[in-house]
């Protein structure tokens, strides 16, 4: 009995630990989004679109326990099964301003190793808080490691020429993050910008420092305005 008891407390234990990483991770993940949609918002910023983003690297037999898990446990999602284009397993769904999709990628070489993707994409501010705080923590514990890495980024405008924009919401942005800067490409129409911030604690270790946040600007076609992409701990969509 005693023993019993034991070996029951053990789980309780394994389980409560798994939930509570979890949810940390999605309350982190929240947090960072929230962060940049808040300290863009500020400096008067127009976002267009939230993106989260998760990677993980399987093995072949990982590879199919999750596939058929995907189906199990996302009865409701649209899939489709392509071996073309090195994708094995596609799944998708949206509701709204909100969608989201899962695939599973193959490497494509002879001792093959799979990826398993996650990505949710958002035109609407209040979707995208709702979502983080209620859902994503779901498909976080569902398939992904407790230290997987989650990408985040905001898209949208600044009014104003690229010039004034560095002056202005570039500076008030880096500034606040008492971000120190790592690496600068600038071009005439174009200005992109790799930093480290304490304000962000999820980092992507370079061979000589970490990073983790970037800043993209790129001039609109009209010249009034100056398109962003900005991300955590780094831009995983084009700009």
């Amino acid at each position: 009995m005693k023993k019993s008891r034991v070996i029951k407390c053990l789980l309780l234990i394994c389980f409560i630990v798994i939930v509570y990483g979890n949810s940390t991770i999605a309350k982190s993940t929240s947090n960072h989004l929230v962060r940049l949609t808040e300290d863009v918002q500020k400096e008067n910023g127009h976002i267009e679109e939230w993106t989260v983003h998760m990677r993980e690297r399987l093995n072949e037999q990982e590879m199919k326990q999750v596939a058929l898990k995907l189906q199990e446990y996302l009865s409701e999602w649209t899939f489709t099964v392509d071996l073309k284009d090195e994708k094995a397993v596609v799944a998708s769904h949206s509701t709204g301003k909100l969608r989201q999709k899962i695939q599973i990628v193959s490497t494509g070489q002879q001792d093959s190793h799979y990826f398993l993707l996650y990505t949710v994409i958002s035109t609407d501010e209040d979707r995208i808080r709702a979502f983080m705080k209620r859902e994503f923590v779901k498909i976080h514990s569902q398939f992904f490691h407790e230290s997987t890495q989650v990408f985040t980024c905001v898209k949208g405008s600044f009014d104003g020429k690229i010039e004034e924009v560095l002056s202005n919401q570039f500076s008030g942005l880096i500034n606040g993050w008492k971000a120190n800067e790592l690496e600068v490409v600038s071009e005439e129409n174009f200005y992109s910008l790799s930093a480290y911030s304490e304000h962000f604690n999820q980092g992507l270790p370079l061979p000589s420092h970490q990073m983790n946040v970037q800043i993209g600007l790129r001039k609109n076609g009209s010249g009034a305005k100056t398109n962003f992409v900005i991300g955590t701990p780094i831009i995983t969509i084009e700009y």
